[in-house]
């Protein structure tokens, strides 16, 4: 069902067999990993730490492009994901 390169296709089908692995401790911590690799990498092109990226927006240093967006909702998720539960 998915190709060799692990993907799994975007069916309604694949749409399934990603939400069912994704209930596993293993796909979290994969996915985890890839969201942080991003960011270290939006960090790296950059030349900015995430923690300080919504205050460059907000002073117009930086521009709301694409890229950026996805590197705010790249780190927003990870930040989410990794402090679940941990505080409220």
């Amino acid at each position: 069902m998915t190709p060799e390169d692990d993907r799994i296709p975007l069916s309604l089908e694949g749409i399934k067999v990603a939400l069912e692995q994704s209930q596993s401790p293993q796909a979290r911590r994969k996915h985890l990993a890839s969201l942080g690799q991003r960011v270290a990498e939006y960090e790296r092109q950059y030349e900015l730490r995430s923690v300080c990226l919504r205050e460059a927006l907000d002073a117009g240093n930086l521009a709301e492009t694409a890229d950026i967006v996805k590197w705010l909702h790249d780190y927003d998720t990870l930040n989410c994901l990794e402090h679940r539960g941990k505080a409220r």
